[in-house]
């Protein structure tokens, strides 16, 4: 048959079942008149040739049934027909079928939910070009991890380091008052090197990032969201000057809505040159010591540049500098991990905390698809009269099967449906709970 001709069949056997089933059943009592005719033509009396051609058709709702299974598009009218029946068991037992929805539900809803967790806080990468090149760098002590990286440090590493095709710096925190429309506002943002947004190879919502000589300039890139709240989500604000705790600043560029920094923690709002700091941040006389470690490094690995590599240069040059500086670098090192990655001292805790709540979160699941089981049983129990009947009637085994399987895959589809919706719910409500901490933090958290 023509795929145009298993269209027409199927569309007939959906839209016209009655035409069909009464198409089958003449068919079905033609056919045993035949038998019977075969049997009268041979000289067998007509009352024993109808008990004859039972004997022979055996059951008609069998024969029926391995019709419609032969047909084309059967499937699809079979697996209709079950969903059909498995709603009219369902209004039958409300309270069982409503049961079994929430207990999945809360199963699901609880691992949805912590899966959410984990992804947002340890399994995603920040928002970056190639995130799996991009590297968090620190410093460490006797081999003790980890402190930023002070400015003559972080000069000698750029200007040394061979591995990496960028390198940049930035000061996580400043604090700020910004001007716009209605009153001043506080925000929060970084002061970065001139190459921050190179190295982290970010597509601008609007212009640019910075350039290789506003190393100094009074120039400025907007968060996404505070484009859209302080300045209306102007399309021209390219150009514009803002004013920034009293100081004008010309946004060069807006970021993209995803990128809040490189910590997936902080929420930062604005980012200005690093060499331009002192006009937010006051007495910065010791930002160029070696004693005073405050800047954050990230270094963008080259192609064909392995990490082992690249830690065995660092390793060279953490010797090198060690010896040209006793006083500081004596018994320093390095060490680096993918960007956006949990903070490396505290990382096996919280690691430690979310694989509890992963584990009781799946042994909540476990405990809900028990119940679940012991439900089904017992209400097997109590539905074995409606199975002999419906075997009795011509149903197949393999019928009974799809139809158990259809109740179940709809009811878990039930529990998936509701789970999900609770683990929307929690997160929402995790999203709204502001932690009271005196740096901004973006905590919020969507059903991965």
């Amino acid at each position: 048959m023509s795929a145009l001709g298993r269209v027409r069949t199927l569309l007939k056997l959906l839209l016209r079942r009655d035409a069909v089933e009464a198409e089958l059943d003449a068919e079905m009592r033609a056919f045993y008149e035949t038998i019977v005719d075969r049997y009268v033509e041979r000289g067998v009396p007509e009352r024993e040739a109808h008990r004859l051609a039972c004997f022979k058709f055996k059951a008609p709702e069998q024969a029926k049934e391995e019709v419609r299974d032969s047909r084309a598009g059967a499937a699809i009218v079979s697996l209709a027909r079950d969903v059909k029946y498995a709603l009219r068991t369902f209004r039958k037992a409300p309270v069982f079928a409503a049961v079994t929805i929430l207990t999945l539900a809360l199963g699901i809803g609880a691992n949805s939910t912590i899966f959410s967790i984990v992804s947002r806080f340890v399994l995603r990468s920040p928002p970056v070009g190639e995130p799996g090149t991009l590297m968090a760098l620190h410093t460490t002590e006797r081999g003790e991890c980890c402190n930023a990286f002070s400015w003559p440090l972080f000069s000698d590493l750029r200007g040394q380091a061979k591995s990496f095709s960028g390198i940049a710096g930035y000061y996580e925190l400043v604090p700020a008052s910004i001007g716009g429309k209605g009153e001043p506002e506080r925000v929060w943002g970084q002061a970065a090197t001139s190459n921050f947004f190179d190295v982290a190879q970010l597509r601008m919502t609007l212009g640019r990032g910075f350039a290789r000589d506003e190393e100094n300039l009074p120039v400025a890139v907007l968060g996404y969201r505070l484009w859209q709240s302080r300045f209306g989500a102007d399309p021209d604000i390219a150009g514009k000057a803002i004013t920034l705790s009293g100081h004008p600043f010309t946004v060069i560029g807006v970021a993209p809505p995803s990128f809040r920094g490189l910590d997936l923690i902080l929420d930062c709002q604005f980012w200005v040159p690093l060499g331009d700091i002192d006009r937010l941040l006051p007495n910065t006389s010791n930002y160029e010591s070696r004693f005073y470690h405050w800047i954050a490094v990230v270094g963008r690995i080259k192609r064909g540049i392995t990490r082992t590599q690249a830690a065995a240069e660092l390793n060279v040059l953490a010797q090198r500098i060690g010896k040209a500086h006793p006083d500081t670098e004596k018994d320093g090192g390095f060490r680096f991990e993918p960007a956006g990655s949990l903070p490396p001292r505290d990382a096996k805790a919280v690691m430690m905390f979310f694989a509890a709540l992963t584990v009781v979160a799946l042994l909540v699941l476990c405990i809900a698809c028990a119940n679940v089981a012991n439900m089904f049983l017992a209400q097997a129990s109590g539905r074995q009269r409606e199975m002999a009947v419906r075997l009795a009637l011509g149903a197949t085994r393999r019928h009974l099967l799809h139809q158990m399987l259809t109740e179940s895959v709809l009811l878990a589809l039930g529990g998936g449906v509701f789970g999900v919706a609770l683990s929307l719910w929690a997160t929402r409500g995790l999203a709204a709970f502001h932690i009271p901490a005196p740096v901004p933090l973006d905590l919020s958290v969507n059903v991965d």
